[in-house]
């Protein structure tokens, strides 16, 4: 439970994030990627409603990663002790979601 809510957190801070920026469209069409490898093509369908070729789906997932891991981890920061406990903890969130 931890784990799940900590991940909502980040999600719902990064739609917070995408939103306000004007992507909020991208980000609810890409949001699917985001834990997800996507199948060969699957980047294609997005591509035309958001007027990018695939290439940009791409890019513009890997940056949302970025974006999601990045909150994930200021989501833990608050929950540890310590910045150095970080890395430990998000060790063990990727143990726990591997389950």
């Amino acid at each position: 439970q931890w784990a799940l809510a900590l991940l909502g957190r980040a999600l719902a801070r990064l739609r917070e994030q995408q939103s306000a920026a004007g992507h909020g469209d991208s980000f609810a069409a890409l949001k699917p990627f985001l834990s997800r490898e996507a199948e060969p093509g699957e980047y294609a369908a997005p591509a035309p409603r958001l007027e990018r070729t695939d290439n940009a789906i791409v890019m513009a997932v890997g940056r949302l990663r970025q974006l999601y891991r990045e909150l994930v981890r200021e989501e833990i920061r608050l929950t540890v002790p310590a910045a150095a406990d970080v890395a430990d903890e998000m060790r063990h969130l990727l143990a726990v979601l591997s389950r």
